[in-house]
């Protein structure tokens, strides 16, 4: 034992719904007996969760998932996208007598022509490609190469259009924060049953506007398209700390003394526990890159081969253990 005193009670807590609406913080609706840490317990005075990089993050984009349906159905095909088992992929079953009349670019069609398919690499749901995805690639081309009835090619435009609108500016949700950057969409899913097709998007959204107004203005567009909200479910809210506190200078002066770095207090975009509880802050660990000596496009964060750096952990260690030792003189 080194027998020192930090005092205050340093304790570590272990989260189990951060990828899945964080319930295990806020609680269950409707549920009595799954109340959530937040509203049986007393928070700690300070958090530093370990899910981004270092050196401190001090704020964080909201998040919302919502669902647009068409009011009618496709008659000439079913369209699906992004299952779990094949996140990147989006797939057309043609109807009978649905004929092909063009190339289709980007696509593959099985050998009795009646599946049209198109593939993207997975994507992390706060960075969406602004050339879109295998949604875009695929009601592109259905539209372009395959005679189908106009009002198909509406619907699917739809689809084409979510899948390209990246900043939300078709459904008039752009919003830029000069700390948080700009509003992201992210068109995750296609489901189709009874032939009406469904899009899921996930909406990540600086200070600047609020879930009600999003939500708001999805209706309007998707009214104008000829769908629907079928569903909306709020996520986190955006939050933003004082970038300029001692705490945040303090974190990054350890941080970067370890790291031999020189890099900035951030606002992340993704979703992690600092929104749920109050003054915490986003402290590494940075060790869910790749090591270095990975292949590229191997090794990322959620992909199918996600990796941890030995190297960014014990690196990790020091930090936090600097860091332990020095948060004494603000608490």
């Amino acid at each position: 034992s080194l027998n020192l005193s930090l005092g205050y009670n340093p304790a570590i807590y272990l989260g189990s719904n951060e990828e899945t609406g964080m319930r295990d913080m806020i609680g269950v609706k409707g549920n009595p007996d799954a109340k959530g840490f937040m509203n049986v317990c007393q928070p700690p005075r300070l958090s530093l969760v370990p899910d981004g990089a270092f050196p401190v993050g001090y704020g964080g984009k909201g998040a919302l998932t919502i669902r647009l349906r068409s009011k009618t159905p496709l008659l000439s095909l079913c369209f699906t996208a992004g299952e779990d088992s094949s996140p990147g992929l989006a797939e057309a079953i043609l109807a009978e007598n649905t004929r092909i009349i063009g190339e289709l670019p980007e696509c593959t069609l099985s050998t009795d022509g009646k599946r049209v398919s198109a593939y993207t690499p997975p994507r992390h749901g706060a960075n969406p490609d602004p050339k879109g995805n295998m949604i875009t690639k695929l009601s592109s081309a259905l539209i372009a190469s395959v005679d189908i009835p106009k009002a198909d090619k509406a619907i699917l435009a739809t689809l084409r259009d979510l899948s390209l609108d990246v900043c939300g500016e078709a459904m008039g949700i752009a919003t830029k924060s000069p700390t948080m950057g700009n509003l992201t969409v992210f068109s995750k899913f296609v489901r189709c049953e009874n032939g009406i097709p469904e899009i899921g998007l996930n909406i990540r959204y600086p200070i600047g506007i609020t879930y009600e107004e999003i939500v708001a203005s999805a209706q309007a567009f998707a009214e104008a398209r000829g769908y629907e909200i079928s569903a909306a479910e709020r996520g986190v809210d955006a939050y933003m700390l004082d970038k300029d506190s001692d705490t945040v200078g303090l974190l990054c002066e350890i941080a970067n003394s370890v790291t031999g770095g020189t890099s900035a207090p951030y606002t992340m975009s993704g979703g992690t526990y600092a929104h749920c509880l109050p003054n915490a802050y986003v402290f590494g660990s940075s060790s869910n890159l790749p090591p270095a000596n990975f292949p590229a496009g191997h090794g990322g964060v959620h992909g199918v081969d996600e990796a941890v750096s030995l190297d960014r952990l014990t690196r990790m260690m020091k930090i936090y253990a600097r860091a332990l030792l020095q948060l004494k003189e603000l608490l």
